[in-house]
């Protein structure tokens, strides 16, 4: 009776300190759309960073010369996966920016799942006007499928259909496959 009584407590013990591991992948809360829509970003348009909420800022142009403002905005594209080798699930995010002209500016984000918190890591320029047909990652690796201008497009009309895949190497999005 005495060794069923302690085993019962040995693995009592056991299950409560497995349990009790602090950083574990499965403690910390997964990134959600809205942690998303309300995180801050560093795009390549700015020279500041960009405070989203509910997904998007809207700010004087930085040089007040023009009379627009500059709008950002996160797009309804979002992926989630594995992109720093941490196991946690991070996030891929296309930022938009119309900066008071014709052009509408594509940057893919890669965003880090920090104890639950989104951190922006890594920014892409992907172009201006791009149509986005998937994103998604896999394998630590984010994928974009897009049609892009090709060198005799019109503003308009991009025609050259893409896949690009990009890798985070330390604070940079990578870019492994050419177009």
């Amino acid at each position: 009776m005495r060794r069923f009584r302690a085993r019962g407590i040995f693995l009592a013990l056991f299950l409560f300190s497995a349990g009790c591991t602090s950083g574990s992948a499965s403690s910390v809360s997964p990134l959600t759309l809205e942690m998303l829509k309300n995180a801050e970003y560093h795009s390549m348009n700015f020279p500041r960073p960009v405070p989203l909420t509910e997904g998007q800022f809207v700010s004087p142009a930085p040089n007040g010369d023009d009379p627009s403002d500059y709008v950002f905005s996160l797009s309804e594209w979002v992926a989630y996966g594995d992109i720093d080798g941490d196991s946690l699930p991070d996030a891929a995010v296309l930022l938009t920016s119309w900066l008071g002209g014709s052009g509408l500016f594509f940057e893919l984000e890669a965003v880090r799942n920090d104890n639950g918190k989104p951190q922006n890591i890594a920014s892409a320029f992907l172009g201006d006007g791009v149509l986005i047909h998937a994103l998604f990652i896999r394998d630590g690796e984010i994928v974009l499928q897009m049609t892009v201008h090709d060198e005799d497009d019109p503003f308009c009309c991009p025609s050259k259909d893409v896949r690009w895949v990009f890798r985070l190497r330390g604070n940079d999005l990578m870019r492994t496959t050419q177009p």
